[in-house]
């Protein structure tokens, strides 16, 4: 049997959860049973760590704010774009089966197949308040138009259900256990270089610093808490928003001590993570945040919000979702799994194996083999 070709399409290459599951897919895919290869609207450092079998191209059109929208003009009037030429170059010769679109943000992709009668799949990772990305026509084209949806958990399929998807399918983030490396010297090094007292609660979130993340509610918490023995640590990137300007004036303004807003190096990363006592998902809404997964693979006890996908994955052998978004039971419910914690009365986390890479790759090449095996019909 001939192998399934496939053309995967990724925004960033950056290390966001739904391009690191990618990453993971691409790296354990059965190569002899498929001929992958992979389309970057940026020149991302994940692109450095793609298996050297798996071929890959940066749009170069996209490399400046003038190109951008020269493209966006250009596809707007109908005629063909550089990027356009390139990609029907690499598809005449590649001859994939498929496109895969790993996210929704790349409705350029979405036109130049609809406009070439190409093939092509959306993985979606998004949920209602990120449907801002994107404008209401585009986001019918890349429904209408693909040969099938995929939903990273069931909100978001019941989400492209509503949408009108023809066909939705589900397949769950997955993380790679291998990579997650924790030095405990080094995490007694950090605790003394951010002078973390000892017996401090200390409560880690990780992700952009967003409102979607929850970053506001985040520090409010600490606010709450800054007179008591908690120590709060949110791992991510900055945004240079004036959104993350007014939180950062807001924690001079209160003094807060009790809180350590970072974005570590990669190699600190798991250490930082691995300080935890307690991981807090403040997302308002979340997918299925694979931060989630390495807080579990981790042993770390889960509180969150009830923010979308994550009551999938929590049940009470993993930790414990807050039903109420008021900040004082935000608080109180979050103070309760802590001292539950220290005075034993939690059972040992179970650790989730099925979202493991080498499962959830073997699920993901199913899904791949019937649905374009189905198409090709």
């Amino acid at each position: 049997m001939d192998k399934i070709k496939i053309l995967f399409f990724t925004p960033y290459a950056g290390r966001t959860g739904s391009e690191m599951a990618l990453l993971n897919f691409l790296k354990h895919i059965d190569q002899t049973k498929f001929d992958v290869r992979l389309f970057s609207m940026q020149n991302g450092e994940l692109l450095k760590e793609l298996p050297s079998s798996i071929k890959s191209y940066v749009d170069k059109s996209n490399s400046s704010i003038v190109k951008r929208i020269v493209n966006k003009v250009i596809s707007k009037l109908q005629f063909t774009s550089s990027l356009e030429r390139r990609l029907l170059k690499i598809n005449h010769e590649f001859k994939p089966d498929i496109w895969y679109l790993n996210t929704m943000v790349m409705p350029i992709i979405v036109d130049i197949a609809i406009k070439n009668n190409i093939k092509f799949a959306v993985h979606f990772h998004e949920l209602l308040s990120q449907y801002n990305f994107i404008t209401a026509d585009n986001l019918e084209r890349a429904i209408e138009h693909s040969s099938f949806t995929i939903g990273c958990c069931d909100v978001v399929c019941e989400s492209l259900k509503i949408l009108g998807s023809k066909k939705v399918l589900k397949q769950y983030e997955c993380i790679d256990t291998n990579l997650i490396k924790v030095n405990e010297h080094r995490k007694t090094e950090l605790r003394l270089l951010n002078n973390i007292l000892e017996g401090s609660n200390i409560i880690v979130m990780s992700g952009q610093r967003i409102d979607r993340k929850g970053y506001d509610i985040f520090i409010e918490v600490a606010r709450r808490l800054k007179d008591e023995k908690y120590y709060f640590i949110w791992l991510g990137a900055t945004k240079q928003s004036g959104y993350e300007y007014f939180l950062d004036k807001y924690i001079d303004h209160y003094k807060l001590k009790n809180i350590l807003i970072i974005h570590p190096p990669q190699l600190d990363y798991y250490n930082y993570l691995d300080l935890a006592d307690v991981f807090f998902l403040s997302s308002r809404e979340d997918p299925f945040p694979l931060v989630m997964l390495e807080a579990n693979i981790l042993g770390k006890y889960i509180v969150s919000l009830d923010s979308g996908g994550v009551v999938e994955f929590l049940d009470s052998s993993k930790g414990h979702i807050i039903k109420s978004w008021n900040i004082e039971d935000i608080v109180l419910e979050l103070k309760m799994c802590c001292h539950n914690l220290k005075d034993k009365k939690i059972s040992p986390i179970v650790k989730s194996e099925e979202l493991e890479v080498e499962t959830q790759t073997k699920l993901f090449e199913l899904l791949l083999q019937n649905s374009i095996i189905n198409i090709s019909l």
